[in-house]
């Protein structure tokens, strides 16, 4: 009981006292003020937090749905560019096939036009002929009614070829 005596006759031990009791009566007010201050900022660190998963699984959707969407796209770009390849494949074979057939019609019109040709070169062979034949004929026959005689003759065998051509 000694130092109780010393802390009641002493000024410091009133003021360790009165620490005391403003210590634990600022406790008995403000810890209730303080715990509901802290847990109302661990709900809100908690409601932080579940936001923030429930954006990470939002961001997780949203990256599969990216990754779908890409591989879908990248899927559509290749299937145009398949069909790209096959389109042109058909315009090439059809151009192909449409020069071959403008060859094919030249071809033909050379041919026609050979023909032609051909045909041109045998006419004019044969009139050429035809008039060697007839200027041949005519120098003959000038040759032959040169002579009276021979062209009494010529009358005569020419009458009885109409003659018996009458008949």
């Amino acid at each position: 009981m000694e130092i109780l005596s010393d802390i009641i006759h002493d000024p410091r031990g009133w003021v360790a006292i009165g620490v005391v009791l403003f210590a634990g009566l600022a406790a008995w007010k403000i810890w209730p003020v303080m715990g509901k201050s802290l847990d109302q900022y661990g709900e809100k660190i908690a409601a932080e937090i579940q936001e923030a998963e429930q954006l990470k699984a939002e961001a997780a959707k949203l990256l599969v749905e990216a990754k779908k969407k890409a591989k879908a796209a990248e899927k559509n770009a290749q299937e145009i560019i398949e069909r790209a390849h096959f389109e042109a494949k058909l315009i090439a074979d059809e151009a192909e096939k449409e020069i071959e057939r403008e060859i094919e019609q030249k071809m033909q019109l050379a041919e026609e036009k050979i023909t032609r040709a051909k045909d041109q070169a045998m006419e004019n062979v044969r009139k050429s002929a035809v008039d060697n034949a007839i200027a041949a004929a005519s120098k003959i026959l000038s040759e032959e009614f040169q002579t009276s005689k021979n062209s009494e003759r010529l009358v005569e065998k020419s009458l009885r070829l109409i003659s018996s051509d009458i008949r």
